[in-house]
């Protein structure tokens, strides 16, 4: 991870993320409530937005093995290893054409994004 960030953004630093803050929270096996970086920092944040009297985040979690952050999801969407990259890919894709209203090139995938 440190690496891979020095190499896209030319700092190698491990990210730290606002869970807290987050609205919408889209996870592609990155069991971050379990395992991942920094769990117990993270289930605090996460879990501070889940008041359903309150304004309430939501997670979507794509992965293909069963992890606590996919148990708390408010969708799961269980994938295959293989296909992570296309959705990504997809994704990617509507993002910049919400925001920027650009064309990227990214193959095209049978998966719907919502199940």
């Amino acid at each position: 991870m440190l690496e891979a960030n020095r190499i896209n953004f030319g700092r190698q630093v491990i990210p730290d993320y606002r869970f807290d803050k987050a609205d919408i929270i889209v996870s592609f096996g990155a069991d971050f409530l379990g395992t991942w970086l920094s769990p117990v920092e993270y289930t605090k944040q996460f879990s501070s937005r889940r008041d359903p009297s309150g304004n309430m985040n939501f997670l979507i979690q794509y992965e293909a093995g069963l992890s606590l952050t996919g148990c708390s999801a408010d969708k799961r969407i269980q994938i295959k290893p293989s296909q992570e990259y296309a959705l990504l890919l997809n994704i990617y894709r509507k993002i910049i054409q919400a925001t920027e209203n650009r064309q990227i090139d990214a193959p095209r995938h049978r998966l719907i994004l919502t199940k």
